[in-house]
């Protein structure tokens, strides 16, 4: 495992991350090119807010799951 720092404080760090977890979960692989694109910062938040929901959503499921079976 790598060593521990903020993903988020650093924006190369967080598009390195982002493109090892795509890559970890199979099919097209995704590489870095040359081709530049504008930032999106909406699309960013939007899809940030999506992960913070779903993440909440699916760990408070977990947690009662956990519970129950105690």
């Amino acid at each position: 495992m790598q060593k521990s720092s903020n993903l988020f404080g650093d924006e190369e760090q967080l598009k390195q991350w982002c493109i090892n977890l795509h890559n970890s979960l199979g099919g097209f692989e995704v590489t870095k090119t040359i081709t530049l694109s504008k930032k999106n910062i909406s699309k960013v938040k939007l899809l940030c807010e999506q992960f913070v929901l779903e993440w909440n959503t699916n760990m408070l499921a977990a947690i009662k799951s956990a519970e129950e079976e105690e």
